[in-house]
């Protein structure tokens, strides 16, 4: 075993991967999925009641999207350490390439005792 662990090397998380993606979304997303496909099945039966439910189940994973994107962002926030300040501050400069998407808001740090910290945060 100890010559399997010296010869292969460990595998590193791709820069690309999605870090607030989760094993809940996938099982949405495959739900979702499979309604998609039994509603385009159905697709010249407008009335039947597979439509309504595939958009109701894809409406709610939207939305479940956007609500673990945006604890992921507060959470990164909140641990934020002064030094990665500058790691934001390159997100929030950036020139956004989709101005609608990239609204930026004011965020306060809630220890006022040693002094506000004011941060640039995603709305």
């Amino acid at each position: 075993m100890e010559t399997v662990g010296e010869s292969i090397p460990l595998t590193k998380p791709s820069p690309y991967a999605k870090c607030w993606w989760s094993k809940e979304l996938n099982i949405k997303c495959k739900a979702v999925h499979k309604l998609g496909r039994i509603a385009k099945k159905r697709a010249e039966r407008q009335l039947n009641p597979i439509h309504k439910m595939y958009q109701i189940a894809r409406n709610k994973f939207t939305e479940s999207i956007k609500r673990v994107k945006e604890n992921h962002w507060k959470g990164w926030l909140e641990e934020l350490t002064l030094t990665e300040a500058w790691s934001f501050h390159r997100y929030a400069a950036n020139n956004p390439t989709n101005q609608i998407h990239t609204r930026i808001k004011t965020l306060q740090d809630l220890n006022a005792e040693n002094g506000v910290l004011i941060i640039e945060g995603l709305k």
